[in-house]
């Protein structure tokens, strides 16, 4: 571990981000110490963590290359510090991973061999279950207009016949993903207008254009805990910020469909997407959140909404 090149293989820089959530950290960096891949690197961004986050992440791994930042910076903007950080440490892949996420020994070679045995590969996602089940989280996916759906989520995964190979997706989730430097110096790094949500997917059909494609491998298998750092404590003002950024993200993928395809695009995150997520939203304190997310979509107000939904 933490080697920079050699015979070993190609070098991986995982990059995780905690924002009070040091139980989920510990436990996840913890799993990370049974992987079977002897050339990578840990990179822990502190998202501006109270109560001293940091400070216990450097004592019990002090393996770890930490990041401290003194704000929340989302998930978008820690990302790109991590990917920063693997440029500079000579990565050949960046690995970004939750927190709330717990790893199986083979899972970083397995997805690390996929990646190369597939030349069309753009991002590659192990299969997510859900904790202490074998219920499925993520095993592919379709995308429309921006709107995604998970493929086969909630089901046990052994009544499904993934077949051997990797298999395709129009989208892999930031939650666990692979993808070469290389490509990120094509596409750009995540962008940061997104704060967090839809960023990914962002990602994945920009890569897309230039031929390269999402998929997921599921002899690599992880367990993820869902969406711990945005529900703090059981805050409503915590539930009102995915709220927020659901419905106005979804606005910054506009540039992707052109011509016919986005008139159909804002009917689709207008007319389908609204009714169906605001549906959802059984705490009805974030439907006002959900709406001005809406407003801002529509208006393009993507540089000053977030600062109004954190304050």
């Amino acid at each position: 571990m933490d080697s920079t090149g050699g015979d070993r293989g190609a070098f991986v820089a995982i990059v995780i981000l905690n924002w009070n959530g040091l139980s989920d950290t510990i436990a996840c960096l913890e799993s990370l110490q049974a992987v079977e891949y002897d050339n990578y690197v840990v990179v822990v961004v502190d998202n501006g963590s109270t109560h001293g986050e940091a400070d216990e992440i450097e004592l019990r791994f002090p393996h770890v290359h930490l990041i401290r930042n003194l704000t929340n910076l989302g998930f978008a903007g820690g990302c790109n510090q991590g990917i920063d950080h693997a440029r500079d440490v000579g990565a050949d892949y960046v690995c970004l991973l939750n927190n709330d996420t717990l790893v199986t020994p083979g899972f970083l070679g397995t997805v690390v061999s996929a990646y190369e045995r597939i030349p069309s590969a753009g991002m590659v996602a192990p299969l997510i279950l859900y904790p202490e089940s074998s219920r499925i989280w993520f095993a592919g996916a379709r995308v429309f207009m921006g709107m995604i759906r998970h493929s086969n989520k909630g089901r046990p995964v052994e009544s499904v016949d993934f077949g051997s190979k990797p298999f395709r997706s129009d989208y892999v989730p930031g939650t666990a993903l692979l993808i070469r430097l290389d490509l990120i110096d094509r596409i750009g790094k995540l962008d940061e207008r997104y704060f967090a949500y839809y960023e990914d997917l962002d990602w994945c059909l920009k890569a897309e254009r230039l031929g390269y494609f999402s998929y997921v491998e599921p002899a690599a298998v992880i367990t993820h805990k869902k969406s711990g750092s945005t529900s703090e404590g059981g805050n409503n003002r915590w539930k009102s910020i995915p709220a927020y950024l659901v419905a106005r993200n979804g606005f910054l993928l506009s540039p992707h469909y052109r011509g016919l395809r986005a008139i159909v695009f804002y009917f689709v995150q207008i007319f389908v997407k609204t009714p169906l997520t605001m549906a959802m939203l059984v705490d009805l304190g974030a439907w006002p959140s959900y709406l001005r997310g809406l407003y801002d979509g529509l208006t393009g107000d993507f540089e000053r909404g977030v600062g109004r939904s954190l304050t």
